[in-house]
């Protein structure tokens, strides 16, 4: 798994520990260029969305990547690291990186025949309520990464809502490190450069899934954001 460290100035930094190294292959889809944010191509023709996909292009051969397993974590500069949008900000399809099919696409989640789609009217607690119509902010994955269910933890859990907590043992879910994309512009499915300011240590039905929060490096104050409680003195975020 991809290990995070405090930094002197009390941020958070990416380590190049446990990256995923694998390699796939692809098949059919929607299609944006791997080092875009835009430049969808083409699309599935069936109405019910349960086909769509979407695949990156590396070249001007047009062909075809992983952007799970061919995108670099790390950039040039050690404050940055790259992520993949699978959600725009707003979207109310829950996307995802294919991780079982050729070339890794984005692809609808599809649960029971149907795809799912992002809406929480803050059941539970009624003291600890809160509801989002869509995703409330770009949200996408770490490239060369992976949560291994052999990595064990025992965490301290509750359900969403609740405050009573047990101490579980949890393993990785197998996919890839989620991230919450924090950016003042639009931003659609592809690659963006980020800077990582926290973490969630979050379980999801029984397994490890991590949400890292970032911000767009492209964010004309970024360098002043180093982590969460930066956030509150910058209008865009608070």
């Amino acid at each position: 798994m991809l290990e995070f460290s405090i930094k002197s100035s009390g941020g958070f930094s990416v380590q190049k520990n446990h990256l995923d190294n694998g390699f796939g292959a692809g098949k059919r889809g929607r299609m944006i260029k791997m080092a875009a944010a835009s430049d969808l191509i083409a699309k599935s023709n069936n109405q019910d969305g349960l086909d769509e996909a979407i695949f990156f292009k590396k070249d001007l051969f047009r062909t075809n990547s992983s952007p799970w397993h061919d995108i670099e974590t790390f950039t040039e500069d050690p404050v940055y690291i790259n992520c993949v949008i699978e959600i725009k900000a707003g979207e109310k399809i829950k996307y995802e990186v294919a991780t079982k099919q050729d070339y890794n696409p984005i692809v609808p989640d599809v649960k029971n025949g149907l795809v799912r789609t992002l809406e929480y009217t803050g059941d539970g607690d009624a003291d600890n309520m809160f509801m989002f119509d869509g995703m409330p902010h770009a949200y996408g994955m770490i490239p060369k990464t992976f949560e291994d269910p052999t990595q064990k933890e025992t965490v301290p859990i509750s359900v969403i809502g609740e405050s009573e907590k047990e101490m579980v043992e949890v393993g990785g879910d197998e996919d890839p490190i989620d991230i919450y994309l924090l950016s003042d512009k639009e931003t659609k499915m592809g690659q963006y450069k980020c800077k990582v300011i926290g973490v969630i240590h979050f379980v999801d039905d029984g397994e490890i899934d991590y949400k890292i929060i970032a911000v767009d490096a492209d964010y004309k104050d970024v360098d002043s954001i180093n982590e969460v409680s930066d956030l509150k003195d910058h209008e865009a975020f608070s």
